[in-house]
Order: structure tokens, then C-alpha cells, then sequence
């Protein structure tokens, strides 16, 4: 197996590994997420019904929206890094394979 041919099994399988942890985000984290972003509008809203004073404005908690946009954010790196990973240019070549007098196509 060429060296090449290692960098390209080793670049797939990060791409494999930033995958899951994104589907894991998107699976997990994400309704988490929603589920309390939900929560604090129901909450609002339910104060803003008993509420004596009406006109009292009421903010959403940027934690939540915070909280949301921090996974989405990370949802879409994690996507690109892996799409990066998997199509294992000459850029990821470089950054993997060791620099040094080893020939490329030098049998490991």
C-alpha cells in the first residue's frame, strides 16, 4: 500500500469521524436545543397571559438563541470539514503525509 493510498484510508476515516459527530449534533443536540428554545417561548408567553402588567416586555433568553445558533454553526463546520476530509486534496495531502527524504511512493 502506497503512501498515498494510507493518507487517502486516514483522511476518509476523519472525514467518517467529523460525519457522526455532526449526525450526532443534529440528532442529539439540535432538538435539545429546540426542546428549551420551546420551552422559553411557552414560558413567555404563559407570563404574558397571568401577567398583571401586559405592556412588560419579556425577552427571550439569549442563552437559547445562542445555544441554537452555536450547534447549527457547529453542525455546518463539522459537514465542511468532513467534505474537506473526504475529497483529500493536495492540501490535506501535505498536512498529513510527513515531509521529509521519503519517496511517495515508498512501500509502508
Amino acid at each position: 500500500m502506497s503512501r498515498r493510498e494510507i493518507v487517502l484510508l486516514v483522511s476518509r476515516a476523519i472525514a467518517l469521524l467529523q460525519l457522526i459527530t455532526a449526525l450526532l449534533d443534529a440528532f442529539i443536540t439540535l432538538p435539545q436545543q429546540l426542546f428549551f428554545l420551546s420551552q422559553q417561548l411557552r414560558m413567555e408567553s404563559q407570563f404574558r397571559a397571568n401577567s398583571n402588567f401586559p405592556q412588560m416586555q419579556h425577552h427571550l433568553s439569549p442563552i437559547a438563541m445562542t445555544g441554537l445558533a452555536v450547534t447549527v454553526v457547529r453542525i455546518v463546520a463539522l459537514l465542511i470539514i468532513a467534505a474537506v476530509f473526504w475529497n483529500c486534496g493536495p492540501t490535506i495531502e501535505r498536512w498529513l503525509l510527513p515531509t521529509g527524504n521519503a519517496q511517495p511512493d515508498e512501500m509502508v
